[in-house]
């Protein structure tokens, strides 16, 4: 009798089919990974934005009479509708302002040069605060 060395053709196929299933559960992994990190990075940008424009926000001169009073900071619920006292301006500055500045670098150019910051006083009992907000909507896509 004749001793075959080798696989049979279902071995072969049935470790192509294992290898095959493994790939695909490995790549769905790892993009899962990718767009976790995309999105942290982006959040980390848009975060150093805001810090970049509190820095900015620093050198400026906010009369206590323009603060903002809301009980709240400014955020993504309600930075489209805060107001100020009359008589005071709302007080922004663009991304491409801050990197012209040199308080700011966007090296992913993962930020809008023209999205706005927003810069206010805010008024929490007797103490004020300067404060810095970056609405989400300035990231690119």
């Amino acid at each position: 009798m004749m001793k075959n060395k080798g696989f049979t053709l279902v071995e072969v196929i049935a470790v192509i089919a294992i290898i095959g299933l493994l790939v695909v559960i490995a790549t769905s992994s790892v993009s899962k990974y990718l767009t976790s990190s995309r999105e942290s990075v982006k959040e980390s940008s848009l975060k150093d934005a805001q810090d970049a424009a509190l820095s900015y926000a620093l050198t400026l001169f906010i009369p206590d009479s323009c603060a903002y009073t809301g009980s709240k900071s400014i955020d993504e619920s309600n930075y489209s509708s805060y107001t100020l006292p009359t008589g005071c301006t709302k007080q922004t500055i663009t991304v491409q302002e801050l990197i012209d500045k040199q308080y700011f670098k966007d090296n992913g150019n993962l930020l809008k040069r023209s999205g706005q910051i927003i810069i206010y006083k805010h008024k929490v009992g007797t103490q004020y605060e300067v404060k810095a907000f970056a609405p989400k909507n300035i990231l690119n896509e």
